[in-house]
């Protein structure tokens, strides 16, 4: 695999980048007995070459990213499209809105269009103990794939789609939060309609053991309406904070259920499961920044420091 990578600052306040990644298998193709086992080296016979271009800002009330990429393979074309939006307000207000676009073709004729618009809100007041998001998704996916009998299936799915989680401290040590999710579904499969209404909704509590411990436990369910049928989730879990803005949690749910619009990291299901969060603050993203971003923020903040003496 060989790759050229470039950033470069437009203005103050603009960055652009550009990438080229080619990757070939070298040598003679081994035979695969299993179709599950990742290549041994190059990739999984699909040689490709990929272009791909950013622009993006970050200032004290707006904040965007674009991307866009093209992908060709010998086996799959790829052509990807990001972009986003953050509105910075007052009183520790956001808005954002964000989209996505993923089309990709086969050789074997097989298509999938993927298209996702998300439009959000996050308040997180700095003297309030409480944090509120809400987001709404429209997504829209279309695929044209071959089945085992090699015959063509088509199919369309749509769905309207929004969260809202509620975090607040109840005191020093204890923490409550809610979640609430529905959505509408339709989807056609070979001409065949179906559409449903789900509904979920999550109470959690934590309390802080000490420093480093906490642990929590959870309640909720999964009601589709169209079908008149709920399911459950029950769980405990330990948190421990291993270094400053690290969290990992470790947990098993009694009862769970399993559904990625409302809960894409499996942390619903039914058994184990383990997460990992890290908290990205100023000075974190400063020791990430790029380094041209970074010398000219030290040289803002020297001429800053040199003007106050």
């Amino acid at each position: 695999t060989l790759g050229l990578s470039q950033q470069l600052k437009l203005t103050d306040k603009i960055s652009a980048d550009f990438s080229i990644d080619h990757a070939k298998t070298i040598g003679d193709e081994e035979a695969i007995f299993n179709e599950d086992e990742p290549a041994r080296q190059g990739t999984q016979r699909d040689d490709y070459t990929a272009f791909s271009v950013g622009l993006g800002s970050d200032n004290k009330h707006w904040s965007w990213t674009s991307r866009f990429e093209i992908r060709k393979g010998d086996i799959e074309d790829k052509i990807n499209f990001r972009a986003g939006v953050i509105r910075h307000l007052k009183n520790g207000k956001n808005l954002s809105a964000k989209l996505s676009v993923t089309d990709s073709d086969n050789e074997n004729g097989d298509f999938d269009t993927d298209i996702k618009l998300s439009i959000g809100t996050a308040w997180h007041p700095t003297e309030k103990d409480f944090v509120f998001f809400s987001r709404l998704d429209l997504v829209d996916e279309k695929s044209n794939t071959t089945n085992d009998t090699s015959e063509r299936t088509d199919s369309h799915t749509r769905k309207l789609i929004h969260n809202m989680h509620y975090s607040r401290k109840i005191n020093a040590k204890t923490q409550v939060s809610l979640h609430h999710g529905i959505k509408h579904i339709i989807d056609e499969n070979n001409q065949t309609r179906h559409s449903a209404t789900i509904d979920t909704g999550t109470i959690e509590f934590r309390r802080d053991l000490n420093k480093k411990w906490d642990m929590g436990l959870r309640g909720g369910y999964l009601r589709d309406w169209t079908e008149k049928t709920t399911e459950t989730v029950a769980g405990v879990s330990v948190g421990i904070t291993p270094t400053k803005n690290a969290w990992v949690e470790f947990g098993y749910n009694f009862e769970g259920f399993d559904d990625e619009d409302f809960d894409n990291n499996n942390y619903k299901r039914k058994g184990p499961y383990a997460s990992f969060r890290y908290k990205f603050d100023q000075d974190t993203l400063k020791n990430n920044e790029l380094p041209i971003h970074k010398k000219e923020r030290v040289k803002q903040e020297s001429a800053n420091q040199e003007a106050s003496k």
